[in-house]
């Protein structure tokens, strides 16, 4: 592996991400020279780079589509993105400038949304970037955001379904997995396996390794409090979770994490017309938005802009109270179809196990028949040697 290879680090945020860039700052990876400022939320800062994270939010808001929501169809072909992968290049390129021998690492929020924006970016760009994708259990990344940004555990569990999945698809399970709970549990070896295949150059001993661990890793930044956790009851969100905890963390996803990931975004746009009831709200929401009105100045639908406000706040409210009932609806409809598919999967594994017995008695039956056959066969050679010897 390349030792300049840029690092894209993704994540359902609230789980780790940041964590992450700060082991690879140790390590010897380029950090961007302006980033977003720490917050309540990320006291030591996101680790974040500005202009990527505006550019993100700008790109999100003229797509009319929302963190918990899949991205809409054929989103690649719209004017803004042509416009954001401009203003991402020049970007892009200043970076990677900074220090040509060392590998340049970003992360965001929105990220993985995005990566196949970023893929054609770096084709032109003729880089290949190492992906990283940073873990953590459902129930913990739900509590925190809860307890962080008052976000409910339905639209948080949708947000961690969607950026893993889509973390997984865009790579084709290419990504390096990093688990949030492996820092504390076996922190060193991941963080060992992490320096190998991102910073293949840098001369990483035992000795450094745990100091790097001790000195980033702050079991006090765990949001999600000691008590603990009830497993979700999403059977979807489980195995996949399950699936990913198979991987060790600092290694490479694979063929199993990428086949659940795709099940998975194959169920939730199996509900995309919902999707896109929430997708037209947001589109009106931003109508409502829209900069430029003056103080007194009339707006398009006739009528003093001041004396209208009352009236668009509950335009407002109702668009906002349609665009919550509509994703509520697509999580339920969802829910019901993992339900079935769960109840067919168990089905499908009863009916394999009944196969199996069936299997293994007809295995034990032909055994027998042979045996019988054998003394059969044995029977017949003393029946004639008798017969000979009567003759005789």
């Amino acid at each position: 592996m390349d030792n300049n290879r840029p690092i894209l680090v993704t994540g359902s945020g609230r789980s780790g991400t940041s964590l992450c860039m700060y082991f690879l700052e140790a390590l010897g990876a380029v950090m961007s020279p302006e980033m977003i400022p720490a917050s309540p939320q990320n006291p030591d800062g996101g680790r974040e780079d500005t202009e990527i994270f505006q550019l993100h939010q700008a790109l999100q808001r003229s797509l009319n589509t929302h963190a918990s929501l899949p991205m809409p169809p054929r989103w690649l072909e719209q004017e803004a993105v042509q416009r954001t992968k401009q203003a991402l290049r020049k970007i892009v390129s200043e970076r990677l400038q900074i220090d040509p021998s060392r590998p340049w690492a970003v992360k965001d929020p929105n990220l993985a949304y995005f990566l196949p924006l970023w893929t054609h970016l770096f084709n032109g760009l003729k880089q290949v970037p190492v992906h990283v994708l940073c873990v953590r259990s459902p129930e913990a990344m739900c509590r925190s955001m809860e307890s962080q940004y008052g976000v409910g555990p339905d639209e948080s569990l949708m947000v961690w379904m969607l950026r893993n999945a889509y973390t997984l698809r865009h790579t084709g399970g290419n990504c390096l997995v990093v688990h949030y709970e492996a820092w504390e549990q076996d922190g060193l070896a991941q963080l060992g396996r992490l320096a190998a295949q991102l910073l293949p150059g840098q001369a990483h001993t035992a000795e450094s390794l745990r100091a790097v661990l001790e000195q980033v890793f702050k079991p006090s930044l765990n949001r999600a409090g000691a008590s603990p956790l009830a497993p979700t009851a999403n059977p979807a969100a489980r195995r996949f979770y399950e699936t990913l905890q198979q991987v060790p963390g600092g290694a490479m996803a694979g063929r199993d994490a990428l086949q659940v990931a795709e099940e998975c975004l194959a169920q939730i746009e199996q509900f995309r017309g919902m999707a896109s009831v929430a997708q037209m709200a947001l589109r009106q929401v931003a109508g409502l938005r829209a900069p430029g009105r003056e103080p007194g100045a009339r707006n398009p639908a006739g009528g003093n802009a001041e004396a209208a406000a009352p009236d668009s706040v509950g335009r407002l409210r109702r668009l906002l109270a349609d665009a919550q009932q509509a994703l509520k609806t697509l999580q339920d409809a969802y829910a019901e179809r993992v339900a079935e598919a769960d109840t067919l999967r168990v089905a499908c594994d009863r009916l394999t196990d009944s196969m199996d017995a069936q299997q293994t008695i007809a295995a034990s039956t032909a055994r027998h028949v042979k045996v019988l056959e054998a003394r059969i066969m044995e029977l017949r050679s003393q029946l004639e040697t008798t017969r000979r010897l009567w003759a005789s």
